[in-house]
């Protein structure tokens, strides 16, 4: 049914004609919260701000429920939309909180009202006038967040694919003043990301750009030199750890595991074999997001996707406590976690067969601490 309404509109999907309810109606709210105020008490007033502010709750809600639906529809975004996304996203359920909050107390408020003394009533109102005050700049400061991500960062503003966090380091990688390569292949760029493409039978790498943790059921295969990437023969389970440490990060690998039978992970955050994020896509394409904690692994979402054809884009995001896994650009699965701030990314190989590897690309969300160590341990 939406399907059809969507196609007889220009709306994307529902957020966008519910998010104005909740702003609308809370500024109402607060002018009838004033006018009560400065009466010091009219039931009719009184009785309008509670049921405006039950609206406005009940609005908020339907808005952070389809902008759940909304963002997931996103795919890949640039770091920069990405950490407006998520700061966005926490701020909406703060805001459905603080609207619940103030609507449960002014209900309250209008069914004791008519019990209390005029005293007690009066003060009982300038308590609820400074709540509502609170709680409108909340609303402003959640509105203000999904401004910026359509006008400044021009998210959900056409049907151009979304800039993914390898495209974003790719692009501009060959400006040699501004970007330094490592003796592992990595090129390191000022803004904190990071590129690999490596090369046929590159054999130091695993090793030097992929630390294996605990066995190895891993090694370098010759390719022949017309074939990008690195080819990696797995008959088994490896962990793989990246260099340096990040906190909220975006990750992407290309792949190709046609000649492969098993599940590739990318990780986050990741700390040896016990703690880290995990965005986990099998052979058959089932695709689940999990987080590892103390070496238990909680499923966050669970999906199928179609691994038909050759290479392959695989992504994670961190932000906070979001989590999103992609496929081409395409959001998958995605969940909510608080795991630890920072960690390795990692790869992880569970099978058998080949994989080869094109390229590697790691992107901080918040450049200025994403990355807060150096370290290439071996």
């Amino acid at each position: 049914m939406f399907d059809a309404l969507f196609a007889m509109t220009a709306l994307p999907n529902l957020h966008p004609a519910l998010v104005h309810f909740p702003i609308a109606l809370s500024a109402v709210a607060l002018l009838f919260e004033a006018a009560v105020w400065l009466r010091w008490y009219s039931a009719p007033a009184d009785r309008c701000a509670a049921a405006l502010w039950i609206l406005a709750a009940a609005g908020a809600g339907a808005t952070y429920a389809a902008g759940r639906v909304a963002a997931d529809g996103l795919g890949a975004l640039s770091p920069a939309a990405e950490a407006t996304l998520a700061s966005h996203a926490d701020a909406g359920l703060t805001t459905v909180s603080a609207l619940g909050v103030l609507a449960l107390l002014r209900a309250w408020l209008v069914w004791r009202g008519a019990r209390h003394a005029p005293e007690r009533r009066d003060a009982l109102r300038v308590v609820a006038l400074l709540l509502a005050l609170m709680v409108q700049g909340v609303v402003v400061y959640t509105a203000d967040l999904g401004g910026a991500l359509v006008f400044r960062h021009g998210v959900a503003v056409s049907e151009r694919p979304a800039r993914s966090a390898q495209a974003a380091i790719s692009v501009t990688v060959p400006s040699a003043q501004h970007a330094s390569a490592t003796p592992s292949g990595f090129v390191h760029r000022d803004d904190g990301s990071m590129l690999w493409e490596p090369r046929a039978g590159e054999e130091a790498a695993l090793g030097e750009v992929l630390t294996p943790v605990g066995a190895t059921a891993v090694r370098v295969v010759m390719a022949p030199a017309d074939v990008a990437g690195l080819s990696l023969l797995v008959s088994g389970r490896t962990l793989l750890l990246f260099p340096d440490s990040w906190e909220d990060v975006q990750i992407e690998v290309r792949v190709d595991l046609s000649a492969f039978d098993g599940a590739l992970a990318l990780g986050a955050r990741v700390a040896g074999d016990s703690t880290g994020g995990f965005v986990r896509i099998r052979s058959d394409g089932t695709t689940v997001l999990f987080a590892r904690r103390a070496g238990e692994d909680e499923i966050l979402d669970e999906a199928r996707a179609s691994m038909s054809g050759g290479e392959k884009t695989l992504g994670l995001s961190a932000v906070g406590r979001h989590w999103k896994g992609y496929i081409d650009g395409a959001t998958v699965v995605h969940g909510h976690s608080q795991l630890p701030a920072s960690g390795r990314a990692a790869l992880l190989l569970d099978g058998a067969g080949t994989i080869r590897l094109i390229s590697v690309g790691i992107s901080p969300v918040n450049t200025g601490k994403a990355r807060v160590e150096h370290s290439h341990e071996h």
